[in-house]
């Protein structure tokens, strides 16, 4: 009987234990509260992005036919750049260079085209291309191979013509100073090479008087000039001034005068024959040289 009891009783307590031991548990470890998060503040200002203009030839550029113009896709692109974008070329020569469109505005494409310049002979054009809005400048370089077209293997086809006749007065016995601008071309098959231009005399007359006279030599003398030119299938084989002396004195064209001399030249390329020529007429108003 005590034992029955004895066990019962301990049962009892065995069994309270547990719930004691978490009751003083709950009394040691304090409440936790999870406090609800901030918003942050919102940003004032943004963020600075700093300008910037990529220019580029995308596509490789074409050979450009000595004479003729050549054509460029420019293509633009900007970040944080609010104005138009101002696009320029500049190159060897005096030639013309057309964006169209001549401005952009963010991104996008316009197409270059390089015009032909005096001289302009076969080998490479360095053009410089630039990109700009306000103080921020882009720049980049593009090759064009400059090369002569085909012109088959029939004979040459040669003319000459005079341009843009300019001179000065004599001034007693000093002649004054001329220039003539001497255009050759060909529009037939190859001249061969080398080349050589040879201008045998010009002269301008009225009425059976001289009063221009050339070739001009560094001497000082009038004489025959030879002049080295391209051949092959150039088309232009020379363009510039020849210089030569005037007679002109200065009454000839005083008081209303309607003077006027025709100037014609003994032109030949070496090895070729002229098909055809053009001389040229000169009067007061072309002098210009005093």
């Amino acid at each position: 009987m005590h034992r029955f009891l004895w066990r019962a009783l301990c049962s009892g307590c065995c069994a309270l234990l547990p719930l004691s031991a978490a009751a003083q548990d709950a009394t040691v470890r304090p409440k936790v509260r999870l406090a609800a998060p901030q918003p942050r503040p919102a940003l004032t200002s943004p963020i600075s992005v700093p300008a910037r203009i990529d220019v580029t030839v995308p596509v490789p550029p074409q050979t450009m036919i000595v004479g003729h113009s050549a054509t460029l896709d420019v293509q633009v692109k900007s970040v944080a750049v609010s104005q138009p974008i101002v696009l320029s070329a500049q190159a060897g020569g005096e030639r013309t260079f057309q964006f169209i469109p001549p401005q952009i505005v963010g991104s996008g494409v316009a197409k270059l085209t390089v015009g032909p310049a005096l001289g302009d002979a076969p080998g490479q054009l360095e053009v410089n291309i630039d990109a700009t809005a306000g103080g921020v400048v882009a720049n980049t370089k593009v090759t064009l191979h400059r090369d002569d077209p085909s012109c088959g293997d029939g004979p040459p086809n040669l003319s000459w013509e005079l341009l843009d006749p300019r001179f000065g007065y004599q001034r007693d016995k000093l002649p004054g100073r001329a220039l003539v601008r001497l255009f050759v071309k060909n529009e037939g098959g190859k001249i061969g090479r080398p080349a050589t231009l040879r201008i045998h005399n010009i002269i301008g007359t009225k009425s059976g008087t001289g009063y221009l006279s050339g070739p001009r030599l560094q001497n000082g003398q009038i004489g025959m000039l030879d002049i080295p030119v391209r051949g092959g299938c150039a088309r232009i084989v020379f363009d510039g001034d020849i210089d030569a002396q005037s007679h002109v004195k200065p009454e000839v064209c005083g008081g209303g005068s309607q003077f006027s001399m025709g100037i014609g030249a003994l032109i030949q390329i070496l090895g070729a024959d002229f098909r055809s020529s053009k001389p040229v007429t000169a009067s007061c108003k072309d002098a210009k040289l005093n």
